[in-house]
């Protein structure tokens, strides 16, 4: 498992929220989380959380996640059982206004599994309402490989 990427994902989340519950959209730099790219998924709120904007999507998260997610809406993925579980994280954390922590099991019999983060992400200093989230996506092992 590579828990370095949500705990740092968290750890610069947390950072940005300068004594406020959540941080501003214009907190969050790129260029300080280069490093966790692959892994990250930034998502919009559209129409008070009835779709979702996938404006960035690194390509590990993608993979992670089954889905080519860069630029789409969740509604485009209709019938698409499997990123149930994704909507579900999304609205917990935007409802919520709260990191909120997910494990999936994988739909086939595999050694890993995806490891998420939701955090929720405000507009201006003056809202309070989570207009995106910030979420990191990894592999959490499964099996024999988690005991060792």
């Amino acid at each position: 498992m590579r828990p370095d990427i949500i705990q740092r994902t968290v750890e610069y989340w947390s950072s940005q929220r300068d004594g406020r519950k959540l941080p501003t959209r214009r907190s969050i730099d790129q260029v300080e989380l280069a490093d966790l790219l692959a892994n990250l998924v930034l998502v919009e709120v559209l129409d008070g959380g009835r779709d979702y904007l996938h404006r960035i999507a690194g390509e590990s998260a993608a993979s992670l996640l089954g889905a080519d997610l860069m630029g789409r809406r969740l509604s485009e993925f209709k019938n698409d059982a499997h990123i149930d579980p994704w909507r579900n994280g999304l609205d917990i954390a935007r409802t919520f206004k709260a990191p909120h922590m997910a494990d999936f099991t994988p739909n086939n019999r595999s050694d890993s599994a995806p490891k998420i983060v939701f955090l929720p992400i405000t507009c201006s200093t003056e809202e309070n309402e989570a207009v995106f989230l910030l979420c990191a996506v990894t592999v959490a092992e499964l099996g024999a490989k988690a005991a060792e």
